[in-house]
């Protein structure tokens, strides 16, 4: 995990072991583990995948790095992800007074 930390930051390790607070190299690897390095890479590459129409297994099934992200994703509703966001304030003025009930449950 160092060597993956020190890597990002362009540092050598024994710079990131002897400089770097404590607090921060654990929110570092707190980080990486819910964001495995190369998983954006993965995530591409799934959906180049499926645009060919080549598999139909979630990216997960496939990419073990996307296990992580795929999960809390899930985790969070979409009445979560948009209470107090500024795309819900956004949503609200563009209905222009509209009644929508998805947005009375925010």
């Amino acid at each position: 995990m160092y060597y993956s930390i020190a890597s990002s930051l362009g540092i050598p390790v024994y710079i990131l072991m002897s400089e770097m607070p404590y607090d921060e190299l654990q929110k570092w690897i707190q980080y990486y583990a819910k964001r495995p390095k190369g998983w954006e890479d993965d995530l591409r590459a799934y959906h180049i995948i499926r645009s060919f129409g080549a598999e139909k297994r979630k990216p997960e099934e496939i990419f073990p790095s996307l296990v992580p992200i795929v999960s809390e994703t899930k985790s969070k509703s979409l009445k979560d992800s948009l209470k107090g966001s500024s795309m819900l304030k956004f949503i609200r003025k563009a209905t222009k007074g509209d009644k929508l009930s998805i947005l009375d449950e925010l």
